[in-house]
């Protein structure tokens, strides 16, 4: 099914389950929420689970939402049979987040596409 959808048909089908969500992204609880063109707002309710010792969020959860937001956000803009792996990540933390932050959303908006990469 995937192979003859556009990157946006085929993450819109996704968030409905008409086509079957990310492995890891089901696995972890992490919900595409919006889905428009170039632009991704991925969410989750951060649970004991995702969190460190210390009852933080861990940095690798924050980080997988920022790249499943990125990343679909480029899909979103792809022709039928693309995918656009990512190249390189980089995060910043300015804040922790807890259980009791309750839900946190992370929009990807794509900046550029290239013929081989985008920002």
């Amino acid at each position: 099914m995937e192979r003859t959808l556009t990157g946006i048909e085929w993450l819109r089908a996704m968030a409905t389950r008409e086509a079957p969500p990310s492995p890891l992204d089901d696995a972890l609880g992490v919900k595409l929420e919006q889905i428009e063109p170039g632009e991704v707002t991925v969410t989750l309710d951060p649970q004991q689970v995702h969190c460190n010792p210390m009852g933080v969020l861990h940095g690798g959860m924050a980080a997988t939402l920022f790249d499943s937001s990125l990343g679909c956000a480029v899909q979103s803009l792809l022709p039928p049979g693309y995918i656009a792996p990512t190249m390189q990540l980089q995060v910043n933390y300015v804040r922790p987040v807890t259980v009791q932050t309750g839900r946190i959303y992370c929009t990807g908006k794509v900046i550029h596409v290239g013929k081989k990469s985008a920002t």
